[in-house]
């Protein structure tokens, strides 16, 4: 069991058997919230199902077979129905009636038929009314309440533990580093959750977290493909051997998570950004040209969402300084940040814990894009649009 845990298949299994047991009432007394199956299950009991034939001896087949010799010979139905018939042929209006259609059928056959588009058959555009993926209610507070806290005791780890994850993971992008990091928040997302106004809603956010796309620009690319050779001319410059490592967990709140990219020492970690935006320019010039916004008049920009990843690192893996590193072709530059308790704690802790607690954990325990339905909005973003609404009207 210790080793199917480190795979993405024990959490699937105990999602699906977490499913089973809520809704083993439903089941034992087949009940069905399915509005489609309940209307056809009435239908049933007053037409006896499909049992019941209502047309004449053999007319279902007859008109099948009947089609299949149309289709065959190119021959009006009618020419069957003579030759049938003992050579009588139909009522003039039926058979002119058919002319009609077949002569309709000719003039369109030569016309070139449009391209059907191919169906987008995404999450988003299944049916809500039928199928696994149908709406259905949300659970009620008491099942919610226990789910959620079995899915929080299931984050905390030991020490030990945190310590065997953060090597395990040394390689970044194994399975266990996709199956413990999409399950907190992760310190690349702080800046844009600290920097999210009260009244804006939270359903985009949490939909790129928990359900993000997989997609390959330029950017990603270029970023993947050049970090090693960032970290190389890193190493060159400060001097020391960047060791790697892989995700850390917040001991205090394990629904934090960071992956850093290398660490320095025992005090210091390393975090490199390749911008795309820059990739002709020397650092220096991408500042001045506002390609790069992370620094303003040679000083930090406490407000860009990368010093509050770096923030976020510092605090979850206990280090005391960062070497934020910028790489370009044309050059690197080193900036060394150290860590901030009290912004950590004034401008941090308080928004992350909120935000993870009251936007993602809901959708995480009670998943409802998989049901067709709109991501939650907690009561207190839900006051503070509508008291901007008011503000605005007013």
């Amino acid at each position: 069991v210790s080793d199917l845990k480190q795979t993405d298949l024990y959490d699937k299994l105990e999602s699906f058997t977490n499913v089973l047991v809520r809704h083993a009432s439903s089941l034992i007394y087949d009940v069905d919230n399915n509005t489609v199956e309940q209307f056809n299950s009435i239908i049933a009991k007053y037409i006896g199902g499909k049992r019941i034939n209502y047309s004449k001896k053999r007319s279902y087949q007859s008109r099948c077979a009947a089609a299949v010799i149309s289709h065959n010979t190119k021959r009006p139905i009618y020419t069957i129905k003579k030759y049938l018939d003992g050579g009588r042929q139909p009522g003039k209006y039926a058979v002119r009636s058919e002319l009609i259609k077949i002569r309709r059928n000719e003039r369109r056959r030569p016309k070139p038929k449009k391209k059907k588009q191919k169906e987008n058959r995404t999450e988003g555009h299944l049916n809500k009314h039928y199928g696994d993926n149908c709406e259905k209610p949300d659970m009620n507070r008491e099942e919610y309440n226990s789910a959620k806290d079995a899915y929080l005791k299931n984050l905390k780890k030991t020490q030990t533990e945190i310590r065997d994850i953060e090597r395990a993971t040394q390689t970044q992008e194994c399975n266990l580093w996709y199956l413990e990091r999409r399950k907190r928040l992760t310190a690349s997302k702080f800046g844009d959750v600290c920097r999210r106004r009260d009244y804006t809603s939270c359903r985009v956010q949490v939909n790129s977290i928990i359900y993000p796309q997989q997609f390959f620009s330029n950017a990603c690319e270029y970023g993947q493909k050049n970090e090693k050779i960032a970290k190389v001319a890193v190493e060159a410059i400060i001097g020391t051997t960047i060791e790697p490592c892989g995700l850390f967990i917040d001991p205090i709140f394990p629904f934090l998570a960071a992956s850093p990219d290398g660490l320095i020492g025992d005090r210091g970690l390393l975090e490199i950004k390749c911008p795309w935006s820059a990739r002709n320019m020397t650092p220096e010039e991408a500042i001045r040209n506002n390609k790069i916004l992370f620094w303003s008049k040679e000083e930090i920009n406490r407000k860009h969402k990368w010093y509050y990843q770096v923030q976020g690192q510092l605090h979850i893996a206990d280090r005391q300084y960062c070497v934020f590193a910028v790489w370009t072709p044309l050059g690197v530059k080193i900036e060394t940040i150290f860590k901030n308790d009290e912004f950590w704690t004034s401008e941090m802790e308080g928004k992350l814990c909120s935000f993870y607690m009251d936007c993602l954990l809901p959708e995480l325990v009670d998943p409802r894009k998989t049901r067709n339905m709109e991501i939650r909005d907690p009561e207190s973003i839900l006051r503070a649009i509508e008291n901007k609404k008011r503000k605005r009207d007013a």
